[in-house]
């Protein structure tokens, strides 16, 4: 039973890991679109503020 315990906290500590990882690369990216005419240009970044 501890065994099943020690193992969760484990996996719940790589899942955390993961996470961070993937917030540091989310707000890595960026993006660019464009309408069809090009009168408007959207750039957007992965940063909350």
């Amino acid at each position: 039973m501890f065994g099943n315990k020690l193992e969760s906290m484990k996996q719940m500590n790589q899942m955390r890991v993961k996470m961070k990882r993937l917030e540091k690369d989310l707000m890595a990216l960026s993006f660019e679109a464009k309408s069809k005419n090009d009168l408007v240009t959207c750039v957007s970044d992965g940063k909350l503020n």
